[in-house]
């Protein structure tokens, strides 16, 4: 059961697509669950998810051409509890290596479609304690992302800017006691990680709607569920261990 919910988020990462510093940090504490995963070219077990997923035959999205255009050091990705009528509520940070220059067209792509520009959409600006935000403006359609800033070596991409606001205000899930205790009880490098808040039934409200969409019961007992995490690594398209703690 716990793998079924582990791949849902890890499924939405690639789909689309710590401790202390890197994207954790702007990752906020009202987050059910998140994803990271670090040393993207350096790990042979995640370096090959990385390949894999970029040559596979699929055109899915215009993430994975953004992403090849400067490469991948670290990514987190975190899901809310539903919002606003969004079929998902969440919040994408990845880290660039350094160097060379960002593929704007299709990073605006990312948020903003043919289709949506078709219905009326546009892309505005706005400042924000500094850093700015392009968003999209008068869109009828819901869209997963549809708000970014650069921060430094960070891409921020959120379903709203009210969360990229809180992605950039803090405070981040890092500080949160669970998270900090889901870290120090597990044992491996952590290049992989996952965790899920359920206090006030967070995560448990991220998953009732998958649920009953897929007819599926994802993790039985969720409302007995405080927290939890888990560290693993894939060795290849054969081989992961990993470790589980509650």
């Amino acid at each position: 059961i716990f793998i079924l919910s582990l791949v849902l988020c890890i499924v939405i990462t690639t789909s689309l697509v710590a401790e202390g510093g890197g994207t954790i940090t702007f990752i906020p504490d009202t987050s059910a669950s998140v994803v990271t995963l670090k040393n993207m070219q350096g790990d042979s077990g995640l370096s090959w998810i990385y390949n894999s997923w970029m040559s596979s035959p699929r055109e899915d999205s215009v993430m994975r051409p953004f992403i090849k255009s400067f490469g991948l050091k670290e990514i987190s990705v975190a899901v809310l509890p539903p919002q606003g009528g969004f079929p998902v509520y969440m919040i994408l940070v990845i880290e660039m290596p350094g160097g060379g220059e960002l593929n704007m067209a299709l990073l605006n792509k990312i948020i903003l479609s043919e289709q949506m520009k078709k219905e009326g959409a546009e892309l505005k600006k706005m400042d924000h304690k500094g850093v700015s935000i392009t968003y999209v403006h008068n869109s009828p359609i819901k869209n997963e992302l549809s708000a970014y800033c650069i921060n430094n070596n960070y891409i921020i991409l959120a379903t709203e800017t009210d969360l990229l606001k809180k992605s950039l205000d803090g405070p981040s899930i890092s500080e949160n006691v669970n998270y900090k205790n889901s870290l120090s009880t597990l044992s491996g490098s952590k290049e992989s990680f996952f965790f899920a808040e359920n206090n006030g039934n967070r995560f448990g409200k991220f998953l009732t709607p998958m649920e009953k969409k897929w007819k599926l019961s994802l993790l039985l007992s969720v409302e007995d569920l405080v927290w939890m995490g888990s560290s693993f690594d894939v060795v290849d398209a054969n081989k992961a261990s990993g470790e589980l703690v509650f």
